[in-house]
C-alpha cells in the first residue's frame, strides 16, 4: 500500500505592487479584472484575495507592461525586497 503524501503544487508566481508607485489608472483592473481590484478609498490597486494567479499568468504580464507607474511586478522569491514595483 503506497502511504506516500499527496504532493499539493503551491502557486509559484506571485504578484507585487508598489503602493508609494501605484496612482491609480487601474490599468491592471483593465486588463486582468479577475486578478486585480482597485478601491477607491486609497485610489489603488491591490492583488483580488481570490485570484488565481497561476491560471491568468499572460493576462498579469500584460497588466504589468501596461502600468504607467512601472508599480507591478513579479516577486523573485530570490531577489524580493518585499517593497513591491517592477524591475
Amino acid at each position: 500500500m503506497n502511504k506516500e503524501k499527496p504532493v499539493v503544487q503551491k502557486a509559484v508566481h506571485k504578484i507585487k505592487i508598489d503602493l508609494t508607485r501605484c496612482h491609480g489608472h487601474a490599468r491592471c483592473l483593465e486588463e486582468a479584472p479577475q486578478v486585480f481590484g482597485y478601491t477607491d478609498k486609497s485610489n489603488q490597486a491591490y492583488v483580488l484575495a481570490t485570484a488565481n494567479v497561476e491560471a491568468n499568468i499572460e493576462a498579469v504580464d500584460v497588466a504589468i507592461a501596461a502600468c504607467p507607474e512601472c508599480a507591478i511586478g513579479w516577486v523573485d522569491d530570490q531577489h524580493d525586497d518585499s517593497q513591491g514595483g517592477a524591475k
